[in-house]
């Protein structure tokens, strides 16, 4: 009789040990959206009835998290993603006995609130005549920057592609994916055949295959180069100095020691070319030297800039040479 008793006793813990395990089972958090994917805002629906108590009585709070920072209580529910990105959203439920089941990685949805790509570039001339260069890397959604950066970003929004019509029958398309060297994948540049006005498209796609085209008149100047300005007679120099040194050239031969100071009297900042010449008593030359004063930088209008230079190239005795010349030979703005 005892020994019945404790069978059955046995069998009935035995059952409901198994009763426990298989609810336990049963225990998940599992919901559906309305949409998974859209632009900002995104109004996603959430239904949690899906969920299962596993046998721990009823389900009595449906607790949402919606990876925004924003949470809510709720079997249905609504919420606004209100800025682009990837939002993973939980929901977590707790029934009538304190039992709780949080949704996994394979009940886990992702919202992907997508922003409407917009393009956008400038143009410049480049370093040739007829050539322009283009640079569309302000088109939105921005590329992680990195190529490391661009391969685990995920869901992330970004731009793929940027397709080229340069309006003179030719195009280029550049897969946006970032390389270690060379220049971003949002630059161009492009050599055009003729001077005129271009209407220059760039077309931009992203990752969820949304396009956007942005389009501008480019002026594309003369392959012939704009002349340089003519600013010699814009300087003046004064305090010309010189006299014999001691370094000699050759036996009998001396250099000259030149110095003094250059003005610009022009309207424009600028830099100048000096050509100092020596001459013997037939006032043939005997020696010149050229000098950049302000070291290849601009003078400003106004002021005066020194110079110094050595003449070691001299074809007579240096005490036959009866004069020294200084003057504007070349001029030139600097960048």
């Amino acid at each position: 009789m005892r020994r019945g008793l404790a069978l059955m006793l046995c069998l009935a813990f035995g059952l409901a040990v198994l009763t426990l395990l298989v609810g336990c089972g049963d225990l998940r958090a599992i919901y559906t959206c309305s949409i998974a994917e859209g632009f900002a805002p995104l109004e996603v629906f959430f239904d949690g009835s899906a969920s299962a108590s596993g046998g721990f009585g009823a389900i009595e709070q449906y607790l949402w998290d919606f990876g925004d920072g924003a949470t809510a209580s709720g079997k249905t529910i609504s919420h606004t993603f209100a800025e682009p990105g990837a939002y993973q959203v939980t929901l977590t439920i707790i029934t009538s006995m304190g039992e709780s089941a949080s949704s996994g990685m394979g009940s886990k949805k992702t919202i992907v609130v997508l922003t409407q790509p917009e393009a956008s570039f400038s143009a410049e001339p480049s370093d040739g005549y007829l050539e322009m260069q283009f640079d569309g890397s302000a088109s939105t959604p921005q590329s992680p920057p990195g190529l490391f950066n661009w391969m685990l970003s995920g869901l992330a929004q970004k731009i793929i592609e940027y397709r080229w019509d340069f309006g003179d029958g030719t195009t280029e398309t550049k897969d946006a994916l970032p390389g270690l060297f060379g220049p971003p994948p949002g630059s161009a540049t492009h050599a055009y055949t003729e001077p005129g006005e271009y209407a220059v498209t760039l077309t931009v796609t992203c990752n969820y295959g949304y396009s956007a085209q942005f389009t501008q008149t480019v002026l594309v100047e003369s392959e012939d180069p704009p002349p340089s300005p003519d600013l010699t007679g814009s300087f003046l120099t004064s305090d010309v100095a010189w006299e014999i040194t001691d370094d000699e050239e050759e036996p009998g031969q001396e250099c000259i020691d030149v110095w003094g100071t250059v003005q610009n009297l022009g309207t424009v900042p600028a830099g100048c070319e000096l050509t100092i010449v020596a001459r013997d008593l037939q006032w043939d030359s005997v020696g010149t030297d050229v000098v950049w004063p302000a070291n290849d930088t601009n003078i400003a209008v106004g002021s005066s800039a020194p110079f110094w230079g050595l003449i070691c190239s001299l074809s007579v005795p240096a005490g036959q040479v009866s004069s020294v010349q200084v003057y504007v030979t070349d001029t030139k703005i600097w960048p």
